[in-house]
């Protein structure tokens, strides 16, 4: 027997067998039936999606391009003895803490 049946009642195994699956209505809204009935190619929302990542990747290209150089730069003793004042700044308050 399988429980959680009818209202809590037990199903018997003759029981489940005899069931049967009915096929269910279902419709689609007009976008979702037009996005449907589209090849692969032909879907619009498709075709956005395609145009809007490779001009996402164009974007990124041109950024690439132009940043690259300074992506490549040393970083300056200036900001390096910043950073590092930063750090031993945050670690003295970490002891204290600590403490």
């Amino acid at each position: 027997m399988v429980e959680g049946g009818r209202g809590g009642s037990a199903w018997t195994t003759q029981e489940l067998s005899s069931l049967t699956i009915q096929p269910v209505e279902c419709s689609l809204s007009g976008a979702e039936q037009r996005d449907w009935n589209l090849s692969k190619d032909d879907n619009p929302n498709r075709e956005k999606a395609r145009a809007v990542r490779a001009r996402q990747r164009a974007i990124g290209r041109e950024l690439r391009r132009m940043y690259d150089d300074i992506a490549q730069e040393p970083v300056p003793d200036e900001f390096l003895d910043l950073l590092k004042r930063i750090d031993e700044e945050s670690d003295g308050q970490d002891r204290k803490k600590t403490s």
